[in-house]
């Protein structure tokens, strides 16, 4: 018989190397899972990534509500959204998220709504990705001695920003085209003065 423990390892392994598929992002367990309370499965190392993730791998059975109050314990804790992956014995993998992180993918606001809605990892991966579109990145503040500024919030110290064209064809917003526009705030320069944020 296998270990339940190590079957919830496996099948963290097995979610990680898929996000990685996915999403091109890297994963890792959240070691503290097991030493201290509200702590998802999985981290994320791009700060931005919207979601808090927790794993469970079953023989059978049906979705259980304490699993995406767990989840939401753990986002609340870092400020995200909750996601339940879960799999049963010969059946496919399926996510579980509030429906207002699905709203505010679409660019909606639906934040009272605290609804579930399941999908397909590769569906996830998909809305995680539009997410990260418009979820700034957390930047801590550049450490030197003589130059005391930051990355620019838009750009990430990059200077340059990455912008899509939407259209909708009748089935939503679809991205046609992607090109890379000079970021206003640094001018380019991927670095701005604290005093020149806007706060």
């Amino acid at each position: 018989m296998v270990n339940s423990r190590a079957k919830g390892v496996g099948y963290e392994s097995e979610i990680k190397n898929t996000l990685f598929e996915n999403l091109g992002l890297v994963f890792k367990r959240e070691l503290n899972q097991y030493r201290e309370a509200d702590h998802g499965d999985l981290i994320c190392e791009a700060e931005n990534f919207p979601f808090v993730i927790e794993c469970k791998r079953r023989v059978s059975g049906s979705f259980k509500q304490a699993w995406i109050e767990q989840a939401q314990r753990a986002a609340d804790r870092v400020g995200k959204f909750p996601c339940v992956i879960y799999r049963f014995d010969r059946q496919p993998s399926i996510a579980v998220i509030r429906i207002n992180a699905f709203a505010k993918a679409v660019g909606g606001d639906w934040d009272e709504n605290l609804d579930l809605v399941s999908m397909t990892v590769d569906a996830f991966c998909s809305l995680a990705r539009e997410l990260m579109a418009i979820t700034p990145i957390k930047i801590k503040p550049v450490r030197k001695a003589t130059v005391n500024t930051l990355h620019c919030h838009e750009c990430n110290g990059l200077g340059v920003l990455s912008k899509t064209k939407y259209i909708d064809y009748g089935n939503g917003p679809e991205p046609t085209e992607t090109g890379e526009v000079v970021c206003e705030i640094c001018d380019g320069h991927g670095k701005i003065y604290p005093e020149d944020e806007d706060e």
